[in-house]
């Protein structure tokens, strides 16, 4: 079983409820993505983005997740071992270890895996260019060009009814830490109204 994919955990922190994110790349026992952490108390949305390096040998995983620009939390590590789905180990923030266990997270089979591409822009075109790819494990990537300003990113991704939302790896204040499209027939597509009232429609197509 690999790694691959996003995996889910309670941490104690604030609270017993906050969270902790992981989506994870395992390719020849190295270990690659980003991490959520997300506090109960606060703005909903409020979260610390976290870059992951790590390893691992046969079941057992070390992973170490180092501060971004704009994040001043400690670097956290994660110690465990791999088990039929399960994560369990132990983590440590200010030299603090506590237990974890990390589970997969479930993502139904609901159409929206894939690679998607911007096709057309009605009103005023915000985008040059802007890439959504959606794999089937909850994990996904963006690449985004506007006139003056572009990123390319990692992202996790969930539907929410007839939304597909993604959280997006925001290692520096420019990349947008969320983005929200509506899945259509055959297209996702994203509205935004502009300060001066008007609207923009961007609509993507499936292209792979």
């Amino acid at each position: 079983m690999t790694l691959n994919g996003v995996w889910g955990a309670r941490i104690k922190l604030v609270t017993d409820a906050d969270s902790l994110t992981l989506a994870l790349g395992e390719q020849d026992g190295q270990i690659r993505g980003f991490a959520v952490l997300r506090h109960s108390i606060g703005a909903p949305e409020a979260a610390t983005y976290y870059s992951v390096s790590g390893s691992r040998t046969d079941r057992f995983v070390e992973i170490h997740l180092g501060a971004t620009i704009g994040n001043p939390s400690p670097p956290m590590a994660v110690r465990a071992a791999l088990t039929w789905g399960l994560l369990a180990g132990t983590t440590d923030l200010s030299g603090v270890a506590q237990p974890i266990e990390f589970r997969r997270s479930a993502r139904a089979n609901d159409g929206v895996a894939g690679t998607w591409a911007l096709t057309s822009t009605t009103g005023t075109p915000l985008a040059i260019r802007d890439t959504i790819v959606v794999l089937a494990d909850g994990r996904g990537r963006r690449h985004r060009e506007e006139p003056y300003y572009g990123f390319g990113t990692l992202a996790i991704w969930t539907r929410n009814a007839d939304w597909l939302v993604l959280r997006q790896f925001a290692f520096v204040s420019d990349i947008p830490s969320r983005d929200s499209v509506r899945v259509e027939a055959n297209a996702l597509v994203r509205t935004t109204r502009l300060f001066d009232g008007t609207t923009v429609t961007e609509t993507y197509q499936r292209v792979q």
